[in-house]
């Protein structure tokens, strides 16, 4: 084999040794395309590792400039703060699980002013984030396929 052909096969090795080092050992469940508001949204996150590990998880939303943007509510109650961290041994799952009913409606309108457009449907996914099991080491992160909540402030 020649020395090139040698360097390009270590550089391919060591390429796909860094890509699978930075999956973290965690799938997540298939979600639907779009929820009703009074649908509920349930993210199964399964540890596929050998070690203990812990997750979280919290939702990001495009706002009103078409950017991702992290929601500032935690999924599981819906109020504000840091969001509820998992343990998971290996093979076990947990159901993370969204109630659009507490998306925050918006504050009325006053008398003067020009009314808003409000979005007849809101885009999300989660994003997860896996840390090792007894330090808080990032693994890895994972984020599902946009999900839309349909009516989302009625």
């Amino acid at each position: 084999m020649s020395r090139s052909r040698v360097l390009s096969f270590a550089f391919l090795v060591l390429i796909s040794a860094s890509v699978a080092a930075g999956a973290p050992p965690i799938s997540l469940s298939p979600l639907h395309a779009v929820y009703e508001r009074t649908e509920l949204v349930d993210l199964v996150v399964t540890n596929t590792g050998a070690t203990d590990i812990r997750v979280y998880s919290n939702l990001v939303a495009v706002d009103v400039n078409g950017q991702w943007t992290t929601w500032p509510y935690r999924i599981e109650d819906g109020y504000a703060g840091a969001p509820n961290v998992y343990p998971l041994h290996p093979g076990e799952s947990k159901t993370i699980t969204f109630d659009p009913n507490r998306i925050p409606q918006l504050p009325p309108r006053p008398v003067d002013e020009a009314p808003r457009h409000v979005p007849s449907r809101l885009k999300f996914q989660f994003r997860v984030v896996a840390l090792a099991g007894t330090s808080d080491d990032v693994l890895g992160e994972m984020q599902t396929e946009p999900f839309y909540i349909k009516h989302p402030y009625k």
